[in-house]
């Protein structure tokens, strides 16, 4: 199962993504920052392996007092969806609450070496949880490694430091 969370940003757009292997009880996770909105390198990101996600979470942006930003991250909330179609915008109303520090650790994603402008990893983690539990389908699965962490069973957990320019990849 692979479920990727996107928090788009102005200066920076953090990706991560996560991959659930259920039999092998493994949980890889890996991240990515993209300067910028750019709607076209977030989705070569995240189809560079020609694999469909089974879900794709992106915050959803909520308008604050008529800012300039405003029209921009609307815009590219629009252009994530084109390029993404099948993306889920998700509200990122009550995250820190449902998403906390504990249960992303879980998964490896509760930290992340590279700082960013709004902590977009941070987000983008949370926002990939979130999105999983609700989905029907994801559920099930991530339930099973919280359980089975606090059951004394934890999944093995590895995760890779994806560097991203807007153009390349390198590891």
């Amino acid at each position: 199962m692979m479920i990727i969370g996107i928090d788009p940003g102005i200066v920076h757009t953090g990706v991560v993504r996560l991959l659930l292997d259920q039999d092998k009880r493994t949980v890889h996770s890996e991240f990515a920052v993209i300067d910028g909105l750019d709607a076209a390198a977030v989705e070569r990101w995240v189809y560079r392996f020609g694999v469909e996600p089974d879900l794709i979470s992106i915050e959803q942006y909520r308008p604050r007092q008529k800012l300039s930003s405003d029209v921009r991250m609307l815009q590219a909330e629009k252009n994530f969806l084109r390029e993404m179609p099948e993306a889920r915008l998700v509200p990122n109303t009550g995250v820190r609450r449902l998403a906390p520090r504990w249960t992303l650790d879980i998964f490896g994603i509760g930290a992340f070496p590279q700082a960013t402008h709004h902590d977009d990893l941070g987000s983008a983690a949370r926002i990939l949880y979130l999105g999983g539990i609700k989905d029907d389908s994801i559920n099930p699965c991530l339930t099973r490694v919280v359980r089975d962490f606090v059951d004394g069973d934890p999944w093995n957990v590895d995760r890779d430091m994806i560097r991203w320019s807007n153009d390349a990849l390198t590891v």
